[in-house]
């Protein structure tokens, strides 16, 4: 269903040259009052807003409908009596047709000016030249790419030595402890990913006994093979290793058959051992209804838990303390997983210009700090409401060591995380042995890395 963003959004494109914005808030927090400019001017040419608007098309999910939208609307409606010059319409899909919606709007000629590009999806779109280089725009703005947003999110805007797309909202996760239960047993908060076996050994209990344990450590979420490579993999990542790595001359390698990666599915298997039976049934919304029920002492933990009433307000009325900490450290330290959105620019749309200014106004720290449904992925963000808040900061400072799965994603991303998480499955369900597993995976992803030209 196409909708448009009326005059909250029109004037996007005006305000980052003409207005300073001073403390927008998300829909709990106060609005202060904002100046506004005597004269509304048209950002392509100067001239008065009396001219035709400009219309910009993009295409997004629809739960950017619901969270992005709704946040930015009520920033703008500041501006609500400025006289637009550009109107933005989008078409909104449900996520798991974007991808293929905007492929088949391309090939048939239905172009858009902004679009929503997932984090793995970047090199495909730039690949097949849907989404256009923004090298020029960001070098005209002196837009440090490094400075302005966290490693991870600078990364994943690359493509083959090239900027493509920008980000505006990203993701980490952090550990929830049940600090009672740690309590109970005379445990101390984890500081290693070794620590964590020790705690699943020492809770995991049969309380009402029948004979099934019901109490546990920590869930290995292994219901789909993502959950692998973010949840559990950042494990991986803080063992120094990822699905696969990229060699100094640019090749990329799979390095899973090695100590640090057989070390990896070793942990794997071992926590398995104090999850539930029937733990490859188990999804996200299972394992945090338990955290709530305070019947896991750990649980893997993303931002936008925060705003998730109904589980906010289980842990409540089980009157569940617990704290959000760093990630557990590997043999190379500390690490988290990452994702995120970012937004593109169509190669074949006409409104270039006034697109990057749309897409300049969202990345600035302020605004973002509003306009973003989970984490900025700006630290300056981190000075505005509502990320300034306590509850934020431990999720700003793991950003600092977050990382995507892969140095460098590409069109067979989906493919090899496949192969990655049936091996780690495997493993953790006993089937294969940790080296098995480990080789089995490694061996695979790099056949289809060398097939596809990364070796």
């Amino acid at each position: 269903m196409k909708k448009s963003l009326r005059s909250t959004l029109v004037m996007l494109l005006i305000t980052v040259l003409m207005i300073s914005i001073v403390g927008c808030g998300k829909s709990n927090g106060s609005k202060e009052k904002v100046d506004k400019p005597n004269q509304e001017k048209n950002v392509s040419n100067g001239e008065d807003t009396k001219n035709e608007p400009i219309v910009i098309k993009g295409i997004a999910t629809t739960e950017f409908e619901l969270k992005e939208n709704k946040n930015l609307q009520e920033c703008l409606e500041k501006f609500a009596d400025i006289a637009p010059n550009v109107r933005v319409e989008f078409d909104y899909v449900p996520f798991a047709e974007l991808d293929q919606k905007i492929t088949l709007a391309n090939a048939g000629g239905n172009f858009y000016d902004i679009i929503l590009v997932n984090n793995s999806t970047v090199p495909s779109f730039a690949q097949a030249g849907i989404i256009d280089k923004l090298d020029d725009f960001v070098k005209q703005d002196n837009i440090d790419m490094y400075q302005k947003f966290v490693k991870a999110a600078a990364d994943v805007s690359y493509y083959d030595g090239h900027i493509f797309a920008i980000p505006f909202n990203m993701d980490t996760r952090v550990l929830a402890v049940n600090t009672e239960m740690l309590a109970k047993y005379k445990l101390e908060l984890p500081k290693t990913k070794e620590d964590m076996i020790e705690i699943s050994k020492a809770v995991t209990e049969d309380l009402n006994g029948d004979g099934i344990n019901d109490q546990f450590g920590y869930y290995m979420n292994i219901s789909r093979t993502l959950p692998s490579i973010y949840i559990q993999g950042q494990w991986l990542m803080a063992n120094g290793l990822r699905m696969y790595d990229k060699n100094e001359d640019g090749t990329l390698v799979s390095n899973l058959d090695s100590e640090a990666g057989i070390d990896f599915f070793k942990w794997g298997k071992e926590l398995g051992k104090y999850s539930p039976n029937d733990l490859i049934s188990f999804d996200n919304s299972m394992i945090k209804d338990a955290f709530a029920a305070g019947k896991v002492a750990m649980y893997t933990f993303g931002a936008w838990m925060l705003s998730d009433e109904a589980f906010i307000q289980k842990l409540k009325d089980n009157n569940i303390k617990y704290d959000l900490i760093l990630n557990p450290s590997g043999l190379a330290g500390n690490a988290a997983s990452s994702g995120g959105w970012l937004f593109g620019i169509g190669s074949q749309s006409k409104h270039k210009k006034e697109a990057w200014e749309l897409i300049k106004f969202v990345t600035e720290p302020e605004v973002n700090a509003v306009f973003t449904s989970a984490l900025s992925p700006m630290l300056d963000s981190y000075n505005y409401a509502p990320f300034n808040e306590e509850k934020y900061q431990v999720f700003k400072e793991q950003l600092k060591t977050s990382q995507y799965g892969v140095p460098q994603f590409t069109p067979e991303f989906s493919a090899m995380v496949d192969i990655y998480g049936e091996n780690f499955t495997a493993c953790v369900l006993g089937e294969k042995e940790p080296e098995k597993a480990a080789k089995d995976a490694a061996k695979k992803i790099n056949e289809m890395l060398k097939e596809q030209g990364h070796q």
